[in-house]
């Protein structure tokens, strides 16, 4: 790791510390304490914050902003006009055109798909270290998934805030469909969804005892077995 002036936010270069074979684009800018691993691509009109962490092998693409001490680890892969909030932390995902990710995020092993919108302190970890979750979705404020192999489909889903959303990895193929709407502050467990079930956007979605507020209007949800 050598030290390199490159062009700075506050309009004078900075020193970034930076690993071997590092493709900056020279209309990229970058804030103070920033750490660049090895074999990364910077791509052009991309800002880095203040005190960012850059791991080995990312890449960002075109006009990508970093907010302030964020953490890119591992394969990740962020596409044009995509935005991380402050202290968020990404691990082995890949960002579609366009994301926008609130502050201290989360996110381990997912595909985020364009258009996707993620409040703050959302946390979500992938369906499997293998096969990533796949997320188009609207998400709130204070938001957990967990193991959930797709969130949304053709449509965006919408997850208000405070949502704690879990399941089993092994629920084959069991996840949130398109245009559902899970109302704010409920905890749900997708632990034993059968093979292709999802929750879905009417009353069809009948899997635990809660109520959840869907489409704004309160229904309550009964247990029922196939």
């Amino acid at each position: 790791m050598t030290k390199k002036q490159l062009p700075g936010l506050h309009r004078r270069p900075v020193a970034v510390t930076v690993g071997k074979n590092v493709h900056v684009n020279p209309t990229a800018r970058f804030g103070r304490n920033v750490t660049i691993g090895n074999d990364v691509s910077i791509g052009a009109a991309c800002h880095v914050g203040d005190s960012c962490v850059i791991g080995d092998g990312v890449k960002l693409r075109s006009n990508v902003t970093l907010g302030r001490r964020v953490t890119l680890l591992g394969a990740v892969t962020i596409r044009n006009n995509c935005v991380i909030g402050n202290e968020s932390v990404l691990q082995n995902c890949t960002l579609q055109k366009g994301v926008m990710i609130g502050d201290n995020a989360n996110c381990n092993s997912v595909i985020m798909q364009s258009g996707t919108y993620i409040g703050e302190n959302f946390t979500i970890y992938g369906y499997s270290n293998f096969a990533k979750t796949t997320v188009y979705a609207l998400i709130g404020d204070d938001v957990s998934i967990e193991h959930i192999p797709h969130i949304g489909g053709k449509a965006p889903c919408y997850i208000d805030d405070g949502a704690q959303i879990e399941a089993n990895w092994r629920a084959s193929d069991g996840g949130i469909g398109s245009d559902a709407h899970i109302g704010a502050n409920c905890r749900i467990s997708l632990s034993n969804i059968g093979h292709g079930s999802k929750i879905a956007p009417t009353q069809q979605c009948i899997l635990a005892r809660f109520v959840i507020t869907l489409l704004s209007v309160p229904i309550v949800i009964l247990l029922t077995r196939r």
